[in-house]
């Protein structure tokens, strides 16, 4: 992908997609498909908790490899059950795995903002993605992906990059605008 056509991308994924702009919306949004909260009091508490520790996570991320993408995820997981024990029935490891690539996702795609976060080494795991693998996940409940599920997922998405001469974010970045483009007639 040239820098023309990524910056298109980049820049179409932000106009497309305000909500992922801040930890905040990143979490209401993930919370429209929560139904772990146990009352409205908790979801608001444990939300704005996840924001705040979304965003002090990211703003170490800069520059990222693998493996702090993944050790972030998973602080992003015990910060949240540990803060949420007995208030919520469970968060799972793919609960955090969006919250913290879609923000981070968006963070890199941000041309407007006055930090310049570095390409994200893994992308989203989101229905976009998977439908455009070669390979079936319908196996996979959403809600219950382990890093090891999500490492399997990753290895199959850096080999259609790689035919595709792409980094795994810069293909998650064409295919999710493709997709969306397709469903709404973008």
């Amino acid at each position: 992908m040239d820098d023309i056509e990524l910056k298109y991308n980049k820049c179409r994924y932000c106009r497309n997609n305000p909500y992922a702009k801040n930890g905040k919306k990143i979490v209401t949004g993930a919370n429209r498909y929560s139904t772990f909260y146990t009352n409205k009091k908790a979801k608001e508490e444990i939300s704005q908790y996840w924001s705040i520790t979304l965003n002090n996570l990211l703003d170490s991320c800069i520059e990222i490899n693998e493996e702090d993408f993944f050790r972030n995820v998973e602080d992003l997981k015990k910060a949240i059950e540990t803060k949420a024990k007995g208030i919520i029935a469970h968060f799972t490891f793919y609960d955090a795995l969006r919250s913290f690539s879609v923000a981070l996702k968006y963070r890199w795609c941000d041309e407007k903002s006055s930090t310049k976060y570095k390409e994200p080494p893994l992308c989203p795991i989101s229905e976009p993605v998977l439908s455009r693998l070669n390979e079936d996940f319908e196996y996979l409940n959403r809600s219950n992906i382990t890093k090891e599920d999500s490492e399997r997922i990753y290895a199959f998405i850096r080999v259609e990059a790689e035919k595709e001469g792409l980094t795994i974010s810069q293909w998650e970045l064409k295919h999710f605008n493709l997709y969306q483009a397709e469903q709404h007639g973008l």
